[in-house]
């Protein structure tokens, strides 16, 4: 196993709920099913054809005017430059003859196939669904998905007593039979309208959905990227869609499910900790086109009482949450949000902000989120276009359909790129991280093993990129000074580089890249190990034979005086061993050999802080074999310090035995007598 004294001194939106998510204290008027998933939830008898008729890529409007047809009324409006090529669209029904969605389920329609091959329109397209009802009753119009028995509620842009006015981009939703003469076709959606006594609605307390802030969003901040402005709808997006297809299947809670140290509840605290859900949602943004979007999207104060009921009633029935566009009249910029609780009685739309993760602000203030409706208006709602710009207030407010106006399989393949690391590569810029070895750059990649103190940096772009700025965090979050000039420390540790630039067109930065690097920092080889205690006092003894002779030190070294290192040391991970065996002369007035024969061995703790232990000895053997002295010595917990160039021990205390496990010197047949400890100095010294 390595250890870290080696890695030191080695340089270098769209989901259907069930209410099983909900707690019941939470939401005391749960549906009365849980949607239990199989084609029986709704049965039906036979499917009648109604008409087939074309529409080009102009647009055109579908009416059904077959007398005594239950769809007569019905008119399908499709806006021009909806579909590049001519669809034809396909209508049919079956009678609804039973259903197992409980009591505030009660279908106003016959359930409608509508079929055009597949596809998302550029707009949504408007369908009106003649129905009969009550003024006292609220209808509501869902698309149905046979397959797991779900409901998913559709925008409502009209209702009254004879008709209800709903939109959809595709019609492609359901993917398995449906009851008789029904077959197995993902290009075909299949519409109810619905109706709930309003007294029944509006009588209700709390709803929950079971989608909870601090455990279903994402933990980053709506900052924006490189390629959007801000990501709200896709943050939004993204959000409902892992907790529908991951967290209800068994994956683990979203909410910092993909970053690496910010566990924290402070959404602020290194935020771009998470490079692939941040792109994910940046990328969804994209692909849904949300700024030129949101517009063209007309919201009609007026619509807003309908707008309130049809939060209420989706929920209610479906025990989803539910997605809320808004906007500001006066400038028509539009933000995304997700309901995920709704207080009735009170009036209020509990809201997960994609600004204020975990229902936090950037400054890590705690403040739960809500829409107020009082005396049937939707009261103004502050909040940013994205965070760190000035605040703005939204006047606008209206339902948002999740598979309805999202293209649902779209997420799911860019998931797929997520898992693969891979999300954000066709659209963010391409870069190189290099560093600088000698005279060359080096592409730095995930891993790194060097030498290096200190590691120079600089990044390649790919595209012409203004405004470049970098950060370089430690596995703490803090950060170095000069992120590309990086200090590194000895062992095996990350490095978080954060890039952000801006292309020609823009004036303001934002997030390209987050990457975590693992960098092991190994010192040079230290080959040659001197070991010396020395008197510093000379008016002092510090060994003292029997004899009466002063020893001032003793010394252990791999290398000869004046010239190079004989052996050198070995390392294995903390280890290091060497033996030795040397002669050289000291003559002045002849020939006179001394011939140093010894062992150093020791070991390094695994913070590479200290010596936890070291035996050295030697034999030296002087004036041509005739006289022999040997010297050992065995120490533990010497404190050290690693530059580039050395590893140096050096006690400042004055007192070193406690450093001391053994010291023996036999000095040409004279032993210890006495050793001065207080008086002694310790000075250990590995070279390159």
């Amino acid at each position: 196993m390595i250890t870290l004294f080696q890695k030191r001194i080695m340089l270098a939106i769209i989901l259907l709920l069930t209410l099983n998510a909900c707690k019941k204290e939470d939401s005391p008027t749960e549906p009365e099913t849980n949607n239990p998933s199989n084609s029986d939830v709704i049965k039906v008898g036979t499917l009648v054809n109604v008409t087939s008729q074309p529409v080009g890529s102009s647009g055109g409007t579908i009416n059904i005017l077959t007398a005594g047809n239950p769809l007569r009324g019905m008119q399908i409006t499709v806006p021009p430059n909806s579909y590049s090529a001519t669809k034809t669209f396909e209508i049919s029904y079956a009678q609804i003859e039973n259903h197992k969605l409980g009591s505030n389920f009660n279908p106003l329609s016959p359930l409608i196939k509508i079929s055009n091959g597949g596809g998302y329109a550029e707009n949504p397209i408007n369908i009106k669904i003649p129905i009969k009802k009550t003024k006292d009753d609220f209808a509501i119009g869902f698309l149905y998905d046979a397959s797991t028995g779900k409901l998913e509620a559709l925008p409502l842009l009209d209702v009254n007593d004879s008709s209800v006015t709903v939109n959809t981009r595709h019609f492609s939703s359901t993917r398995s039979t449906l009851g008789k003469g029904l077959i197995n076709d993902q290009s075909f959606t299949n519409l109810v309208v619905s109706s709930i006594k309003e007294s029944v609605l509006l009588g209700q307390t709390v709803i929950s959905s079971g989608f909870t802030p601090g455990v279903d969003d994402w933990e980053f901040i709506n900052y924006g990227s490189f390629i959007t402005e801000g990501h709200c709808a896709g943050q939004s997006m993204t959000a409902m869609w892992y907790f529908y297809e991951k967290k209800l299947n068994g994956a683990p809670q979203l909410f910092h499910r993909y970053d690496t140290i910010n566990k924290s509840e402070d959404p602020s605290f290194v935020w771009y900790d998470n490079p692939l859900g941040y792109r994910f949602a940046s990328t969804i943004q994209e692909d849904f086109n949300w700024q030129g979007w949101i517009r063209n999207v007309n919201i009609q104060s007026y619509l807003e009482p309908i707008t309130w009921k049809t939060f209420i009633a989706a929920m209610l029935i479906t025990g989803q949450p539910q997605l809320i566009i808004i906007k500001n009249r006066a400038t028509n910029d539009g933000h995304a949000m997700i309901v995920y609780k709704i207080g009735v009685t009170e009036g209020i739309l509990y809201i997960a902000d994609p600004n204020y993760p975990n229902n936090r602000h950037t400054t890590g203030a705690s403040s739960v989120r809500n829409i107020k409706y009082i005396n049937g208006k939707f009261q103004p709602y502050d909040s940013f276009l994205k965070a760190g710009e000035p605040g703005i207030t939204f006047d606008q407010f209206a339902f948002f359909g999740k598979t309805a106006n999202i293209d649902w399989t779209k997420i799911s393949k860019r998931f797929s790129e997520l898992e693969n690391k891979t999300i954000g590569n066709d659209r963010f810029p391409t870069y190189k991280l290099k560093y600088k070895l000698n005279t060359e750059r080096i592409e730095l990649k995930d891993t790194l093993t060097t030498s290096l103190e200190l590691l120079d940096v600089s990044i390649e772009y790919s595209d012409a990129i203004k405004g470049t700025r970098s950060i370089v965090i430690n596995e703490n979050g803090e950060k170095y000074k000069d992120p590309l000039k990086i200090n590194l420390e000895l062992g095996k540790k990350k490095y978080g580089f954060y890039l952000e630039g801006r292309s020609p067109d823009k004036f303001v930065n934002s997030f390209i890249n987050f990457r975590w690097i693992t960098i092991e920092r190994k010192a040079p080889p230290y080959s040659h190990a001197v070991i010396s205690l020395d008197a510093r006092d000379i008016n002092k003894n510090f060994i003292v034979l029997k004899s009466g002779e002063n020893i001032t030190n003793v010394s252990f070294a791999n290398k000869p005086p004046r010239e190079p290192v004989k052996q050198s040391l070995v390392w294995t991970g903390n280890k290091f061993f060497v033996n030795y065996d040397y002669t050289y002369d000291i003559g002045i007035f002849g020939p006179y050999p001394i011939q140093h024969i010894g062992s150093i061995t020791g070991e390094l703790d695994s913070d590479a802080k200290k010596i936890k232990k070291l035996d050295a000895n030697v034999k030296i053997i002087s004036n041509f074999g005739s006289s022999t002295s040997t010297q050992s010595i065995s120490f533990s917990d010497i404190p050290v310090v690693i530059t580039n160039n050395q590893i140096i021990s050096q006690t400042t205390d004055g007192d070193i035995k406690k450093y001391i496990i053994s010291l023996e010197v036999n000095y040409f047949g004279e032993i210890i007598n006495y050793v001065d400890w207080t008086n002694g100095k310790l000075a250990i010294t590995f070279l390159k």
